[in-house]
């Protein structure tokens, strides 16, 4: 099994600054609008096994892809442009992003042929509009939002807002909203909150917590708590989980819950012993990096 796509893409910009003061602080603002056209012809790939290709999910950064399916077995088929525009304050005396705004949408000159098994033909002449706002509030707190407006529902179908405060202590506060639809004719398929903190206890010991919670079933969707402490040799981590069986069925509802404990030993050069809860704080305690 072969195929053979050219793939012509063309990637634009411009980029504008202007310094100016407000309140006694040097700042920088920039507006950056940017142009993207993307030509890859239709090739019918459905005698090509599907081993992991998915859709990316859509963000701001997917209007910039080549491909809006991961991994290999898909190549899109594309003639589209993407319009977008970021403008930034930046602090001119720490280069830190006080603000940042980006907004940008698809137009789609022809239908979308090549899907996923169990996919269809996409119709559609613009993709959701996406607008992200984000900053930095103090040196250590920052926020991040972002909402998608669908043009068919004349809706918004996705949205989410978060707020960090992380200092140089490795204190990490992070609170969450996120709302999904993905088709708009039918009700939201999530509505969730999100908190997590990390926060020191006592004598170097520092526990960690998340809860994630499901407005929609009125229902906790995952949620740890653990501690950790470090020493000038050694660190030791023990983490409880408790979490949805995702094989289970594809809604929150009637899903039964699934416990584990993580407990890691890490004598500093030379090897660990246990699960790897580090890579696990990394990955759902936004902020978290593990001690070099």
């Amino acid at each position: 099994i072969s195929r053979t796509l050219p793939i012509l893409s063309v990637d634009s910009g411009l980029f504008f600054e202007k310094p100016f003061e407000l309140a006694n602080s040097k700042y920088l603002h920039t507006i950056e609008p940017r142009f993207f056209y993307l030509y890859i012809p239709e090739q019918d790939q459905s005698d090509i096994p599907n081993f992991d290709s998915s859709l990316f999910d859509y963000s701001y950064n997917s209007l910039f892809r080549e491909n809006r399916f991961s991994s290999i077995d898909r190549v899109q088929d594309a003639n589209q442009v993407a319009l977008a525009m970021t403008t930034r304050l930046i602090d001119s005396d720490t280069g830190h992003e006080r603000l940042n705004l980006s907004v940008g949408e698809i137009f789609y000159f022809k239908d979308r042929e090549v899907f996923l098994p169990g996919g269809a033909v996409e119709t559609n002449r613009w993709s959701n509009l996406v607008v992200e706002l984000g900053g930095r509030l103090t040196d250590s707190l920052s926020f991040k939002s972002a909402v998608q407006w669908n043009h068919e529902a004349s809706d918004f179908t996705r949205g989410q807002a978060g707020i960090t405060y992380k200092d140089e202590s490795q204190r990490i506060i992070n609170l969450g909203y996120r709302y999904r639809r993905d088709n708009p004719e039918l009700a939201a398929s999530i509505i969730q909150t999100d908190s997590s903190i990390r926060w020191p206890l006592f004598d170097n010991w520092h526990g960690v917590a998340r809860w994630q919670y499901s407005l929609k079933y009125n229902s906790t969707k995952e949620s740890f708590l653990g501690l950790e402490k470090e020493s000038c040799c050694w660190r030791f981590r023990i983490i409880w989980r408790r979490f949805t069986d995702r094989l289970s069925d594809s809604t929150d509802e009637g899903n039964e819950m699934d416990s584990g404990i993580f407990v890691q030993l890490e004598l500093k050069g030379l090897t660990s012993f246990g699960d790897k809860a580090d890579e696990f704080l990394e990955k759902n305690l936004k902020g978290y990096r593990r001690a070099e």
